[in-house]
C-alpha cells in the first residue's frame, strides 16, 4: 500500500529504504556530488550494494562501524562484505530526533557484570537475626 514516504524521490538511500532492516553486500564505492541540482557541489563517499539500486552516502559513524565489522579502514577491503542497514530512530539532526540510516554492529566485548559482593559469613548462620555481626561469645565488644 502506498504511503507519504513514496512521494520522496532520492538518488541515495533514505531511512525509509532500510525499514525493515536489510542485509546488503558491498559492491563498490565512489565519490559523488550529494547536493541537490542547482546547489554548489559537495562531494561525499558513497557505497554501492548488490541488493539495492541506490547508494548509501557514507558518514563517519557508519564508516567506523563498517571498519569494526570488516576489521579494516580500507574501502577496498569492504568489497564483498555483508552489512545490515537499518533506520535508527535515535539519530538526531540539528538537535532534533529525525532518525537515520545506521550500520548494525553485532554486540561484542560486552563487559561482564560486576562481581557481586559476597555476603558476610555470619549472615549464613540460620540462628542469627539482625544487621550487626553476632556477638563473639567471649565477652568482648566487637569494635
Amino acid at each position: 500500500m502506498p504511503n507519504v514516504n513514496d512521494l520522496k524521490s532520492s538518488q541515495f538511500l533514505t531511512k525509509e529504504d532500510v525499514e525493515p532492516p536489510i542485509v546488503v553486500t558491498i559492491k563498490g564505492y565512489k565519490e559523488q556530488n550529494v547536493e541537490m541540482e542547482g546547489e554548489p557541489e559537495r562531494k561525499k563517499w558513497t557505497l554501492f550494494f548488490h541488493e539495492l539500486d541506490k547508494p548509501l552516502v557514507l558518514n563517519m559513524t557508519n564508516g567506523q562501524r563498517i571498519e569494526v565489522i570488516t576489521g579494516s579502514p580500507e574501502f577496498d577491503d569492504w568489497i564483498g562484505k555483508k552489512i545490515t542497514l537499518y533506520n535508527d530512530r535515535t539519530v538526531s539532526f540539528g538537535r532534533k530526533l529525525t532518525g537515520g540510516i545506521r550500520v548494525y554492529v553485532e554486540p561484542t566485548g560486552i563487559p561482564e557484570p560486576a562481581p557481586s559482593i559476597t555476603e558476610p559469613q555470619y549472615r549464613s548462620n540460620p540462628d542469627y537475626v539482625g544487621d550487626d555481626p553476632p556477638p563473639t561469645g567471649d565477652g568482648d565488644v566487637p569494635f
